[in-house]
């Protein structure tokens, strides 16, 4: 059967016959394989021509492998620095919410003591109002005894000079009638009147002294009393934990409302960890996801094609059996690609492989064919030194 009645065999006799010659004879025969439109190198005439064995295919499909595992190991290394950084972040968001919460507890207790502070001195203010009120109204009623003490002095003066000229008139020379029973008893009556007004005198004016001495013995302890609650915030603290006591009350006010800057502050620190923990829970998962998952091992055909389509327009190429370590499914996706991968390329492709021959047979014209035969293993083949 010669060379042309071959070309012209359908696809499953091409087949079989090309195993039928590598089985029969020791050292099959190499096929030449015409790839596209533009006259192909002899494999004669190879000197100036770029050499492809399954060698180079094993060499580019191993370098993608590894690249592919490369890339997956730095993603993990990124996911792991990531989530790292974001276990940092939520131990400095717990730490800082932390201070928060004990910077909000210091400064409610020391607003709690202002407010202590200030309801001591409004007690301690009413009550020296009220003691000065108390030793007002005792002063007046001083007053008033001192003045009902003027009037009785008056009134006694007064009795005693009625009594001075009474006893003058009955005593004098030229009185016609003496009546000393009358004299005697009006004195008396005046001497008693005398004794009553003084006891009503001092019993008034003893009394109102007493009560005065109380109310300014009450305006002493609540002036202490005031005095010390005063001490009791200005000795001992540091300065910026002073308020001013002037308008005290008002500024204590303003400050009392709900929330505040230390509320805000603890919200805000609160907000930060819950988001950084959320960051943590999601890169945890996605490295687990990592973990579970194998490589993602690039196609092969993709890689070959590739690497196919890199080799030099201006030169001429010969593949030597590329394919032959491939396995029969990856093989017949390289072949349906291959012509469209050379184009524009002076392409000879030498091959022993029954699978490519029968492709080769298969090939219009115009893509390309089996150009000859050339005695001998491809130079790959361990067979080619021995011949």
């Amino acid at each position: 059967m010669d060379l042309k009645s071959t070309c012209r065999m359908p696809i499953h006799a091409s087949m079989a016959y090309a195993t039928t010659i590598g089985a029969a004879t020791p050292a099959s025969p190499t096929f030449v394989v015409r790839i596209g439109s533009r006259s192909a190198p002899s494999p004669a005439g190879e000197d100036g021509a770029t050499r492809l064995g399954p060698s180079d295919v094993g060499e580019w499909l191993a370098a993608a492998r590894l690249a592919a595992t490369a890339r997956a190991g730095q993603r993990r290394l990124a996911v792991e620095a990531d989530l790292a950084s974001a276990v940092l972040g939520e131990r400095n968001a717990s730490e800082q919410l932390k201070t928060r919460r004990s910077e909000a507890e210091q400064e409610a207790g020391r607003r709690l003591g202002q407010h202590d502070l200030v309801d001591r001195m409004r007690h301690a203010a009413g009550h020296r109002r009220d003691a000065l009120s108390e030793l007002r109204d005792r002063a007046e009623q001083l007053l008033a005894a001192t003045a009902d003490w003027k009037r009785i002095d008056d009134q006694r003066l007064g009795t005693e000079a009625a009594l001075v000229s009474l006893w003058e008139r009955n005593t004098s020379h030229d009185s016609s009638a003496v009546d000393l029973r009358t004299v005697v008893s009006d004195m008396h009556e005046a001497q008693v009147v005398l004794g009553r007004a003084d006891r009503r005198r001092c019993s008034a004016t003893e009394s109102a002294l007493d009560k005065l001495m109380e109310a300014a013995a009450a305006t002493r302890l609540a002036n202490e009393d005031l005095r010390a609650t005063t001490a009791a915030w200005w000795g001992g603290r540091a300065g910026e934990q002073r308020f001013p006591l002037i308008g005290l009350l008002p500024i204590l006010d303003a400050e009392s409302g709900p929330g505040g800057e230390g509320g805000e502050a603890t919200a805000e620190a609160a907000a930060f960890l819950d988001a950084a923990r959320s960051r943590v829970g999601e890169l945890t998962a996605e490295l687990e996801t990592l973990e579970r998952e194998a490589v993602v091992m690039p196609d092969p055909c993709a890689v070959i094609r590739e690497g196919l389509q890199s080799l030099p327009e201006t030169r001429a190429h010969i593949l030597d059996d590329p394919l032959l370590d491939l396995d029969g499914e990856t093989v017949g996706a390289m072949l349906a690609q291959l012509p469209q991968a050379l184009e524009g390329r002076e392409v000879t492709y030498l091959t022993s492989d029954p699978r490519v021959l029968a492709w080769a047979v298969a090939l219009p014209a115009e893509v390309g064919g089996v150009a000859g035969i050339q005695a001998g293993p491809p130079s790959h083949d361990p067979r080619a030194e021995e011949s």
